[in-house]
C-alpha cells in the first residue's frame, strides 16, 4: 500500500513540476508528499527528484564565450522556478545547459545575455530567501530546516561570479 501511494505522489510531483503543486492536486500536505519521496528515495538507494540545485555545463560556444569561459566548464548554481526555455530564435546562442534544462544561458548578440539560473545566489543568500519566503506558499513553513539542509547538503556554496564579470567586461570598459 504505501508503495503505490509514494509512486502516486512521484507521479504528480514529476508530472506537475513541484511537489507543492502535487500537494494541491491530491489535496495532501506538502511535507506528507516530500517523506513519502524520500522514503521511496530510500527504498531504492536513488535520487528520484531533483532539489533547488543543478549542475550547469557549458556548451562549446560557451566555453568560448568571454563572460562565461570564467565559469569553468561545469558548476552547480541554484533555481528557484521550473525552468521553461527550451527552445531559441536562430540569432541567440545557447551557453550554457542542465541535465533538466536544456537552455540554462543564453546569449543574443554580444552584451545580451540571460540565464534561467540563479547567478547571484549563494548558500547565505539562498538562506536569507528560504527565511524571507517561508511564509509565500514555495514550501511548507515547518519545512523550511529541512529545506535549508537539502541546499547545505547540495554541495553549492556560491556560483562563478558571473554578474561581476559582465561588469568587468561591459560596463567598466566599454566593451561592444
Amino acid at each position: 500500500m504505501h508503495g503505490e501511494i509514494r509512486l502516486r505522489y512521484l507521479y504528480e510531483a514529476a508530472r506537475l513540476g513541484t511537489m507543492r503543486a502535487a500537494s494541491e492536486e491530491l489535496n495532501v500536505a506538502t511535507s506528507s508528499i516530500s517523506r513519502q519521496i524520500a522514503a521511496l528515495e530510500k527504498d531504492l538507494g536513488m535520487r528520484l527528484i531533483e532539489g533547488g540545485r543543478r549542475k550547469i555545463k557549458l556548451t562549446e560556444a560557451g566555453e568560448l564565450d568571454p563572460l562565461f569561459s570564467r565559469a569553468g566548464s561545469q558548476f552547480g548554481a541554484y533555481v528557484g522556478h521550473k525552468e521553461a526555455i527550451s527552445k531559441l530564435s536562430a540569432h541567440a546562442v545557447i551557453l550554457a545547459y542542465s541535465e533538466s534544462c536544456p537552455v540554462q544561458a543564453f546569449r543574443v548578440g554580444t552584451r545580451v545575455y540571460a540565464t534561467q539560473f540563479h547567478p547571484e545566489l549563494d548558500l547565505d543568500g539562498l538562506a536569507t530567501r528560504i527565511e524571507v519566503y517561508k511564509y509565500a506558499g514555495y514550501f511548507e513553513p515547518e519545512e523550511a530546516d529541512a529545506v535549508m539542509a537539502a541546499a547545505r547538503a547540495s554541495g553549492v556554496t556560491e556560483v562563478p561570479n558571473i554578474l561581476e564579470g559582465f561588469v568587468e567586461l561591459f560596463a567598466r570598459n566599454g566593451n561592444s
